[in-house]
C-alpha cells in the first residue's frame, strides 16, 4: 500500500490458463487508504482477473469494458493478456483519485491502450455513446 507508486503486485492466474501464458500474470496495482471503495482490491476482483486469465480465448477480438474498475485488476490483466480488442476501465467520473490511481496503473504495467473513461450513473455522456458504438462495431 503505497501511495507514492505501484507498490502492490498481484499474482493472477494458477497454472492452469490457456496458451503459452498458462502460467501466472503479475500485475502491479497500488491500493490507497480511503474512505472510497474504488482504491482497494475487492475479492470478486481477484475471481474475475483469475477468470479471465484462465479463460482469456473467450475475450479474443472482443472488446473489454470493466465498469466500476476500481484499481482495474480484472480489466488490466484482459489488457496484459493482449486477446480483446480494445480495454476500457470505467468508474465515477466524481473521483478523481480513483481514475488517476487507474491511469497511473496502466502506465506502470505497460499497458498505454488501456482507456480509462469517468462515467455517471444515469447521465448518458460522450464516453458512454463512443463505449456503446466501439461495442457495435465489434460485433460486424
Amino acid at each position: 500500500n503505497n501511495e507514492g507508486g505501484m507498490g502492490d503486485q498481484v499474482v493472477v492466474g494458477d497454472g492452469q490458463g490457456e496458451g503459452s501464458q498458462g502460467g501466472e500474470l503479475r500485475v502491479r496495482i497500488r491500493q490507497l487508504p480511503s474512505a472510497s471503495h474504488g482504491l482497494h482490491i475487492w475479492p470478486s476482483a481477484l475471481l474475475l482477473a483469475s477468470y479471465v486469465h484462465r479463460h482469456r480465448s473467450l475475450l479474443r477480438r472482443l472488446p473489454v469494458v470493466e465498469l466500476g474498475a476500481g484499481v482495474g485488476l480484472p480489466g488490466l490483466a484482459a489488457a496484459l493478456l493482449g486477446d480483446a480488442s480494445s480495454v476500457t476501465l470505467t468508474d465515477r467520473a466524481d473521483d478523481e483519485r480513483v481514475l488517476r490511481n487507474l491511469r497511473d496503473a496502466c502506465s506502470a504495467n505497460g499497458a498505454p491502450s488501456a482507456r480509462v473513461v469517468g462515467l455517471t450513473w444515469g447521465e448518458m455522456s460522450p464516453h458512454a455513446a463512443e463505449l456503446v458504438r466501439g461495442m457495435e462495431r465489434s460485433e460486424e
